[in-house]
This record gives C-alpha cells, structure tokens and sequence, in this order.
C-alpha cells in the first residue's frame, strides 16, 4: 500500500511539472505571436506613410499649417472695410443766355440735400499671401475699391429763382445725384480714408490669420 502511494505522488509530480512546462511554453508562443503580429502592423505602416526623421514631422506640421492660413485668407468675393455715412447739400445755378450774353433776373438756383453710405474696400480674390520665413507671412493688398453705396436719399431743399427764372430751364435731379456719385468724388473718398483703409486692412487679415497661427508674423504690401 505505501508503494501505491508512493507512485501516486510521484505521478501526480510529474503531472504537475509537465502542466507547468506546457503553461511556459504556451505564454512564450503567445509573446513571440504578439511580437509578431506588432512587426506587421509596423512594417505596414511603414510602407504606406514611410517612416518620416523628426524634423520631417515638424516641416509637415508646418506646411499643414501654412496651407490654414492662405486658405482662409483666401476670398472670391469683395471685401468692405469701411462704410460711410455721407450727407451734404448740392446746389446749381442756372441763367439763360444768348450769344454770350446772360439775361438779368432770368437766374434759377436749386438745392439737393443727400445722405448715403459709401462702402469702400477691395476685391478679396486679387489678396496675395506668401510665407516670408518661419511663421512670417507677407500679405500683398490690391487697390482700394468703391464697392457700392446704400441707404440713399435725396431731396430738394429749397430753390432761389429771381423774377424771370420761368425762363430758364430747371436742372432734372437726376442729373444732380449723379454728379454727385460720379467717379470723380468716388475717387476723393478713396483719396481721403485711404490711411483708414489701410488700417482696417490690417486689422482684418492679422485677425484672420492670428486665428489659425497666433504667433504668426505679418507684413503688409499695398499695390
């Protein structure tokens, strides 16, 4: 009976060891299995983005973000920097004549009040934006522009006509607004808010770029 018991035991050893060994032996299997399989996914990534040195990535990182700012600068459409609000009073005087000679008391004066708002600016698809350096840009701004006006109102004010101004040939309104928005006194408002068109100019492409790269440097051009 002590023999059987004996065995027994060192069966049951033996079981014990060999339970042991194949537990080691299937934990190694699974490292080398898991080695493995990380050096495929490695080797596929590496063949489909390529392995890239350090300072690649921060080049790339980079260009993303020089991309960002031209794309955002970026505009089809016009651009209004500025919106005045213009009112005056236009007068016109007229007399009838003859071979050189104007006739006495035939005189007849018109006035015109006028209010509108005049919106300059510029045409955002003709904006140029380089990159100057590390994190510097140079943003190239195109002439400014009179893009439109609105809330327009005329109105005649008064009229000073002398005894005999039935005679003479009153002035049509319309040929007093429009000498009032003709291209020449466009011109003098571009000529006269020209620093603060700049300023506004400034102001609305370093808030655009500033969104995306707040640390970005910028230099304006203007053509």
């Amino acid at each position: 009976m002590p023999d059987l018991r004996h065995a027994a035991k060192v069966v049951g050893g033996s079981a014990q060891k060999t339970a042991k060994s194949v537990t080691k032996t299937w934990r190694w299997v699974m490292r080398v299995t898991m080695a493995l399989l990380l050096g495929l996914v490695v080797g596929a990534a590496t063949v489909m983005f390529g392995v890239v040195p350090k300072a690649t990535l921060f080049q790339t990182a980079e260009t993303t973000s020089d991309t960002k700012v031209i794309q955002a600068v970026e505009r089809e459409e016009q651009v209004v920097l500025l919106s005045l609000g213009i009112q005056g009073l236009k007068s016109d005087r007229k007399q009838l004549e003859s071979l050189g000679f104007s006739f006495p008391f035939t005189d007849r004066t018109v006035y015109l009040q006028y209010s509108y708002r005049a919106k300059l600016g510029i045409n955002g698809k003709d904006v140029k934006v380089e990159q100057a350096g590390d994190n510097k840009y140079k943003v190239t701004i195109p002439k400014f522009i009179f893009i439109g006006h609105l809330d327009e109102h005329f109105e005649p004010a008064i009229e000073n006509n002398s005894a005999l101004s039935w005679l003479t040939s009153k002035k049509d309104p319309s040929e007093m607004i429009n000498e009032i928005l003709n291209e020449d006194e466009i011109n003098a408002r571009l000529d006269e808010n020209n620093q603060a068109l700049k300023d506004q100019a400034n102001s609305f492409y370093s808030g655009i770029i500033h969104g995306v790269e707040p640390s970005a440097e910028i230099e304006f051009a203007y053509r």
